[in-house]
């Protein structure tokens, strides 16, 4: 058991006055050393104690220790033996029936509330702490359990910034009393940012997982394929990772020579993993070149939703036909355009 470093205002008992103790150091507290009852729960307490030479003690010292409790018994009595009475109670340790470790669930934490200078920000543990407070206007608090500030308007109690929330019934059970504007993240779908209505009394999604996210990647390739004659050529190559649901948008401009006919296939595909060839290629979208043209301009776009995230390849495919045809001055592109 360890107790960290801080400063206790600890009431007299004995006299008039507090004391302002403070520890700088570390604690440890050893609580197996005593073994535990085979059969019966042992109450153990960790006490932050003042004693005083002043009132008859055997020295003037601000201590952190442990009170051993009898097995069966409740918790002990901390003063047992002539120990000061000037104390505060930290914690319990409930060390349960042949217990060979101590975990987090046997801890109960009965530390007194924090306290700040005037005008400081008051850390509060729970909802159920901050309900419990005394209130102005003004009043700040920083909710340890949520990580985020509060301050008091004199009606409510009011989130500051933005309020990072598990899901939409975390959100609306954590934010007790949203103002006109104010802005949550649920993070359960897609990091979706939502902003509240007071007019309507609604949180509005202002964002999420529908919206674009822009550009991906691009690949160029400024010289030509050569003539092509037969075959399938895959060119302008790109790989990338990409996150499951995502809408996205492959574009391929180029420009191309038609010698003579048959007239050639251009298209653009995707793959998944690190290469992609014409055989394992999943055709996006073919286009059917029917004219003679010298240095015609050529684009061709596809949409496509993935599947799973992973690593993805794209890339343009150009077809012979048995017809000669140069491709050159390619450009691949790939942009995200929203969720599915």
């Amino acid at each position: 058991m360890t107790v960290q470093p801080g400063q206790l205002v600890l009431g007299a008992s004995r006299g008039n006055g507090a004391y302002l103790t403070t520890t700088d150091t570390t604690d440890t507290l050893p609580i197996l050393d005593v073994p535990a009852h085979a059969s019966q729960q042992r109450n153990d307490l960790i006490v932050a104690r003042q004693s005083d030479t002043y009132y008859g003690d055997s020295a003037t010292a601000y201590t952190i220790t442990r009170v051993v409790g009898t097995p069966g018994a409740g918790d002990p009595n901390p003063t047992a033996g002539g120990l000061s009475p000037d104390y505060v109670l930290l914690a319990r340790i409930r060390v349960t029936a042949g217990a060979t470790a101590i975990t987090a669930a046997m801890v109960d934490d009965l530390r007194p509330g924090k306290t700040v200078a005037l005008g400081g920000v008051l850390p509060i543990p729970t909802q159920a702490a901050r309900d419990a407070l005394p209130t102005y206007p003004g009043h700040t608090i920083w909710r340890e359990d949520r990580k985020w500030t509060e301050v008091h308007d004199g009606t409510a109690w009011r989130v500051q910034g933005v309020a990072i929330c598990t899901s939409t019934a975390d959100r609306d059970s954590a934010i007790t009393h949203p103002q006109s504007g104010q802005l949550a993240q649920t993070t359960n779908a897609g990091d979706v940012l939502w902003q509240y209505d007071g007019g309507s009394g609604l949180w509005v999604q202002v964002g999420g997982a529908w919206m674009p996210r822009g550009w991906i990647g691009e690949s160029s390739n400024g010289a030509g394929a050569g003539d092509i004659t037969s075959g399938t050529v895959v060119d302008t190559v790109l790989n990338k990772t990409l996150p499951a649901g995502r809408r996205i948008k492959v574009s391929w401009e180029c420009s191309f020579d038609q010698v003579a006919p048959p007239y050639p296939t251009l298209g653009i595909g995707y793959q998944a993993g690190a290469t992609i060839t014409a055989a394992g290629m999943t055709v996006l979208r073919w286009w059917n070149i029917d004219s003679t043209n010298l240095s015609r301009p050529f684009g061709i776009t596809g949409t496509w939703v993935v599947p799973a995230t992973a690593t993805y390849s794209f890339g343009s495919l150009a077809v012979g036909n048995g017809g000669t045809v140069h491709v050159y001055g390619r450009f691949l592109l790939v942009e995200d355009i929203g969720g599915s």
